[in-house]
């Protein structure tokens, strides 16, 4: 479903708002979800990294998916910039901003302040998960396409982020996810290239309708450079949660990926 189509579909903002919260209580609801929380909350703690693509029904996320590329295509600018921050990891790809999504987009927007959805990550982490208080961070897409492309390996300033695999390319086509978990950022001294050398990197392969949850602010992650041309696009919502919410935050890196 496009901008358009969602618009004309409801006839308020108010009225997809609860059409939203109830598909998404029926779904959290059944018993399929329920049964996969324990599994799910221990796979976080142990590797910073749980598969939750049953976080949505499959109606829901191909709204999802079709609006996010709407927005991609309205709004995505091309960076190819290096991040002192990181140790110079490079990001090149396609960047769309906050202010973007909430401008093209209908459901995303809402679905970032659903109180189902939220409910849904409470049962992962077993803790209330909070708002991103930088609002600019809240909601980000990025889309791959040439070859070389990537977000290079880097730390996340809040807690949380909830991906959403919109479309991914074949396994051979690079693109996957690789984290180094339990491990923490000093933006003065990075030190990113030692902290690879001395601990296991885990690779995650996704496919288009994925969604993960991870914790960005101790695993360190990138994804593989793109081998191709081929399409990788994620739309990134962030939160914070109680190890968080105190801690004072600068966000160079975010600033120049996305504000501009």
């Amino acid at each position: 479903m496009n901008v358009d189509l969602a618009k004309k579909s409801y006839s308020s903002a108010k009225t997809l708002s609860e059409n939203i919260e109830q598909r998404l209580k029926a779904h959290l609801d059944g018993a399929d979800w329920r049964s996969q929380i324990p599994a799910r909350r221990n796979q976080l703690t142990r590797e910073g990294y749980v598969r939750v693509s049953d976080l949505l029904p499959e109606d829901l996320k191909e709204e999802v998916r079709a609006e996010a590329r709407s927005i991609a295509d309205a709004a995505e600018r091309r960076i190819d910039v290096r991040i002192a921050e990181t140790s110079n990891t490079q990001r090149k790809l396609g960047s769309v901003n906050m202010r973007d999504i909430r401008e093209h987009g209908a459901i995303i927007p809402l679905l970032y302040d659903s109180k189902q959805l939220r409910r849904g990550l409470n049962d992962v982490t077993c803790h209330k998960v909070l708002d991103c208080d930088w609002e600019n961070e809240r909601m980000t897409m990025t889309r791959q396409t040439q070859p070389g492309d990537t977000h290079g390996w880097h730390w996340g300033d809040y807690q949380y982020a909830l991906i959403f695999i919109v479309d991914h390319p074949p396994i051979e086509c690079g693109g996957m996810l690789q984290c180094v978990p339990h491990t923490t950022w000093n933006k003065e001294q990075p030190d990113i290239f030692r902290i690879l050398t001395e601990n296991p990197i885990a690779t995650y392969y996704h496919e288009g309708g994925d969604i993960y949850f991870f914790r960005t602010d101790t695993t360190l992650h990138r994804t593989y450079p793109l081998e191709e041309e081929c399409t990788r696009i994620i739309l990134n919502f962030t939160y914070d949660g109680p190890d968080g919410a105190e801690r004072e935050r600068t966000h160079e890196t975010q600033s120049v990926i996305y504000d501009w």
